[in-house]
């Protein structure tokens, strides 16, 4: 009876979650606690699953880790407290026990995964298609985060999640659905494609472009390459259907060639000051692309200067006021990875990799098993994407932002 309560509330919050993890913030915080809860009511199964796990455990030492952490320098540095970049409950709620909490009633109800998966992408369609400013777009701002929805911050990031989600999900339905698939499933998911591709284009986010092309290429070559070793009758039928789907881009890209060309041009002269360890070179190219590098550096050094005991979660302002620093601007370090470092310190940084080591791992194996079944291969390119996508930007939300995919 009681696992039974605990089964319908989690699916119940799941599907909240799914629908309003961009639109509401209090509906996010709803449907959280209810996970909680339905873990209370079901923690003999969960236990008995859990502690067979190391990926449990690594999660658990990395939330004690953080939490332990952060109290201690909130105390000796009580400006902590109010920092949000991050601050240090972010942290702990993305990357802790919460999240194995949802993983666990999405591994139990995983018949619902597809229409989970659905039900997030129409979340993120509805949040990016509200926010579109529409007399922007028509006076020709066409490339630019502000007028292709909100969270601002994060519409690169969520329309690359939205295309690359659609994008494996077409193919692989195509490829190893039902034979009767249905002509206006086929019409909606099409469409989803070129409106979370559109939103991608029009973002104007490098970063996000960068993680969303690499995953995508990864993932068609791999896909190729087993097709072609187990089921060669399909390879062919494989290559028809990405032709089509990047055939069905082009159009898009012409639409846009003159707003993105000065976008592409930049990028690509930031490509080879990169490539000849140039600062200046990518400095001129890009002043933000130059003030992101000058944040690393720092953030480098802050690393050497505190290599074990960290500065505190949001600490750059710590590092801000050491002198010689060329911080004072700039809000964080633009880069999550060094964030975590310089916020933990080593040990917090190293549980935080082999956290998300194990958790792709997992997913390889998943899809190395049954790459027919797209739910394993759309969170492996899901998590790949965040994982690129933190390295060059920093995606975590501020705390009084109504709407934002990491604020929880």
């Amino acid at each position: 009876m009681t696992k039974g309560i605990a089964s319908s509330l989690s699916l119940f919050s799941l599907y909240l979650l799914s629908l309003t993890v961009v639109l509401s913030t209090a509906a996010v915080n709803i449907a959280l606690f209810t996970i909680v809860f339905s873990a209370v009511l079901a923690w003999p199964s969960m236990w008995y699953d859990f502690r067979r796990n190391s990926l449990f455990w690594l999660t658990l030492a990395l939330t004690l880790y953080t939490i332990t952490h952060s109290l201690i320098s909130v105390y000796y540095h009580p400006s902590l407290a109010e920092s949000s970049n991050p601050h240090w409950s972010h942290i702990a709620r993305v990357t802790g026990i919460l999240s194995l909490f949802i993983g666990w009633w999405i591994a139990y109800h995983r018949r619902h995964v597809p229409y989970l998966l659905m039900t997030l992408l129409a979340g993120l369609a509805i949040g990016l298609f509200a926010g579109i400013d529409l007399s922007a777009l028509l006076n020709g701002s066409a490339v630019h985060r502000g007028t292709w929805g909100t969270p601002t911050n994060e519409v690169g990031y969520l329309s690359a999640v939205g295309f690359v989600g659609c994008f494996i999900g077409i193919t692989q339905v195509i490829l190893f659905g039902s034979k009767r698939l249905s002509t206006l499933a086929l019409i909606i998911g099409l469409t989803a494609t070129l409106f979370f591709f559109t939103v991608l284009l029009g973002s104007g986010t490098r970063g996000a472009w960068l993680a969303a092309t690499i995953v995508l290429v990864s993932y068609i070559a791999l896909l190729f390459i087993r097709l072609n070793k187990h089921h060669p009758r399909h390879t062919k039928r494989y290559a028809l259907v990405t032709v089509f789907l990047m055939t069905a881009l082009v159009p898009i890209l012409y639409a846009s060639s003159s707003s993105l060309e000065n976008r592409l041009d930049s990028t690509w002269k930031i490509a080879k000051g990169v490539s000849e360890f140039d600062v200046k070179d990518i400095n001129a190219a890009d002043p933000s692309s130059g003030a992101r590098i000058m944040m690393w550096q720092e953030g480098i050094k802050a690393i050497a200067d505190r290599p074990l005991r960290g500065w505190g979660l949001g600490g750059k302002h710590l590092v801000a006021e050491q002198d010689g620093s060329n911080l004072k601007n700039h809000p964080h370090f633009h880069n999550l990875y060094i964030e975590i470092a310089v916020g933990l310190g080593l040990p917090g940084f190293i549980l935080f990799i082999l956290v998300y080591g194990k958790t792709i791992v997992t997913f390889m194996k998943k899809e190395k098993t049954n790459y027919e079944d797209f739910t394993p291969a759309l969170l492996s390119a899901t998590l790949a994407l965040s994982l690129l996508v933190m390295f060059l930007s920093f995606v975590l939300a501020k705390p009084q932002e109504e709407r934002s995919l990491f604020c929880l």
